[in-house]
């Protein structure tokens, strides 16, 4: 997870934190009617109270739209699925609310939906119609339901976010405007006219859900740019203390000592401007030095750039004249026999075959060195597991013997009866079988991995062989059952195999094995370093795994079926622009000294160009990659024809 998408999923657990201190003020405000106490409806005596019908439609948003970020941070919690329906219903209950008390006001008629649950007193603070929400709380939840409204539609273009935003902001804006009003004394901020005012947590509770709206959708439209890395987030996210919070509270403390007439207008003006201006300033050296940080890495990064730039350039020189060198010579040898294409294609061959013959050497040396050791580990553990059966059956009889000898003549001489005493044994007649099994099933393993490395080690066969193509993905699994069990730092991978029914097919099986070799090894590498980036908790929840599936394909209409291998992974994914260089030679996405970038090149070799057959790469980034080997059962003059589809490398 990435700084960025930590940041948000921080922002959206505020928003839920918000949203849901609304809803707990709303329902204090409830019980307060409930209950008929005056401190629940106002806060404070003297001001004015929050009708029922407001708590009920903050309570609802607030619940509605907790109930959005939940789902969102719990993907597969039962609410995640159920989200978009209860903000739904929600926002069309406050809209509902909401346009049917402005259209009262404006029309100045009564529907019956402002005392509907609770009578409310005639001579309330600030209150025009009994029961009835203030004509600016109206237009808010009408706004903020709107928001609510976009937010519940689960495919919310771009624009859509910019509208959302701006009508949370809109909001947010008249609700701040109310609570300055109580804050500065000045009543025209929290009512309109001679209309029902806004109460003070109204103000406060309208102030949370449009900011933990603007919170739970800063992934995208302009809140996006405020969240992100780039430099003008960071001046954002650091100019907004000064810019929002500093001059509403520099202005509540310099109207406070005005009316207690500390100081006259004139002199308070003047406070209020020098002392922004001095903020102002304040927060421009700050930001200005953090940016000249920002722009000093990135001039270093640059230099550092342009000189591994000038290492590169100078590397690629000496490499084109090393290059052009060789050129030269090749064209002084057969200058008379071909023109300079042919000698570049001539040049391209002799680079593939160097590569070949290499690689074909190190398997070679391999496969002598892997056949050696298994012949030598096979003698002497032939040895072992041939002599265990005879040594049980020989220590049963001795065991049974001695039985005997104690059921015949139980009273024993004292110097008998004091070693029996002295080994123990009654423990030895129970732990010395188990001790013979251990040794058997040890050397029963041993047997199964030598035959595994015997297997595995036809890398030098040049000749076609009828094999069992299980056989050789079974063994080259023994041979990385070590790299896929659990090590420090990194959890185990589970290998699902899916086998079908197939038959002995011809195949070369030495550099078969190789290519499914480099395929799993490829695929082990690819979750280890996705592992070790994730915490241990995603590692439990999400475990790696490798899925080895084998089919028969094709054979319809007389022609012979192909077999399929397809060995996958839930790793992190190949980008669309690396596939299409993954059979390369020399290519390779493994970090510097890890990779050759000649496994797969090698293996494309192998399927195609010795098997006829195909090597298909499917990959979808965040899901996992799959290689697909794709050969008829039959080689020679009666290769089978391919069957439809898949014709080229996929790239899903």
């Amino acid at each position: 997870m990435t700084i960025l998408q930590m940041r948000l999923r921080r922002l959206t657990q505020w928003a839920t934190a918000l949203f849901l201190v609304a809803s707990a003020m709303a329902i204090f405000v409830m019980l307060g009617w409930i209950l008929d106490v005056a401190a629940l409806k106002q806060v404070l005596p003297g001001l004015v109270s929050m009708k029922v019908n407001t708590a009920i439609c903050l309570g609802a948003l607030g619940l509605g739209l907790a109930a959005w970020t939940w789902g969102e941070l719990q993907e597969d919690a039962p609410i995640a699925r159920s989200r978009w329906g209860l903000l739904r219903g929600a926002t069309v209950f406050v809209l509902g609310v909401g346009t049917l008390t402005v259209f009262q006001y404006y029309f100045k008629v009564n529907f019956g939906i402002d005392e509907l649950l609770f009578r409310d007193d005639v001579d309330a603070v600030g209150t025009s119609h009994p029961g009835r929400m203030a004509l600016n709380t109206a237009i808010t939840f009408v706004i903020l339901g709107g928001g609510g409204l976009l937010l519940s539609l689960k495919r919310l273009a771009a624009a859509g976010f910019h509208w959302l935003q701006s009508l949370a902001a809109i909001g947010g804006a008249i609700a701040l405007l109310g609570f300055l009003g109580y804050a500065y004394g000045v009543r025209e901020f929290y009512g309109i006219s001679s209309y029902t005012k806004m109460a003070l947590h109204t103000a406060i509770a309208f102030l949370l859900l449009s900011v933990g709206l603007l919170l739970a959708t800063a992934k995208r439209g302009w809140m996006a740019e405020l969240v992100s890395d780039h430099a003008g987030g960071v001046m954002a996210r650091r100019l907004m203390l000064y810019a929002v919070l500093l001059p509403l509270l520099l202005g509540w403390v310099i109207l406070s000592g005005f009316r207690l007439n500390s100081f006259n207008s004139a002199m308070g003006i003047a406070l209020f401007v020098v002392i922004n201006v001095a903020i102002l300033m304040i927060a421009i050296a700050l930001v200005s030095r953090q940016l000249n940080g920002v722009d000093q890495q990135r001039q270093r990064a640059a230099a550092h750039t342009r000189q591994l730039y000038q290492d590169l350039e100078l590397k690629a020189q000496l490499l084109e004249e090393i290059n052009q060198s060789l050129q030269q010579e090749i064209r002084d040898r057969q200058r008379a026999e071909a023109s300079e294409a042919e000698l570049q294609t001539l040049l391209n061959q002799l680079k593939e075959t160097q590569i070949k013959l290499v690689q074909s050497e190190k398997m070679s040396s391999l496969g002598q060195l892997v056949a050696g050791i298994a012949h030598e580990i096979n003698n002497p553990i032939n040895f072992i597991y041939g002599n265990i059966l005879p040594a049980d059956r020989y220590i049963h009889d001795l065991l049974e013997l001695i039985e005997l000898y104690q059921l015949e003549l139980p009273q024993g001489s004292d110097a008998i009866a004091d070693k029996i005493e002295d080994i123990d044994l009654e423990f030895i007649e129970e732990d010395l079988p188990k001790l013979l099994g251990s040794m058997k099933l040890g050397a029963e393993r041993v047997c199964e991995l030598v035959k595994s490395l015997r297997v595995f080690s036809r890398l030098d066969e040049s000749e076609f062989k009828s094999v069992d193509l299980h056989h050789c993905l079974d063994s080259t699994l023994t041979i990385l059952r070590h790299n896929l069990k659990e090590k420090p730092g990194r959890p185990g991978i589970m290998v699902k195999k899916s086998y079908g029914k197939l038959p002995i097919i011809d195949c070369y099986p030495g550099p078969l094995n190789q290519v499914f070799m480099n395929l799993l090894v490829n695929a082990i590498d690819a979750l280890e370093e996705r592992d070790s980036a994730r915490s241990p908790e995603d590692n439990q929840r999400y475990p790696s795994e490798i899925e080895v599936m084998t089919e028969l394909i094709g054979g319809q209409e007389g022609d012979l079926p192909w077999v399929r291998v397809r060995i996958g992974d839930n790793g992190p994914g190949i980008a669309a622009e690396q596939r299409t260089k993954l059979f390369d030679p020399f290519f390779t996405t493994k970090p510097v000294g890890k990779g050759t970038g000649l496994g797969l090149s090698i293996s494309h070799q192998i399927v195609v160009e010795k098997h006829g057959g195909r090597l298909i790469c499917e990959s979808v980034v965040g899901q996992g990659t799959a290689f697909v080997v794709e050969i008829p059962i039959k080689q020679g003059g009666d290769r089978a024809i391919a069957p439809e589809g898949n014709l080229a490398m996929d790239a899903h």
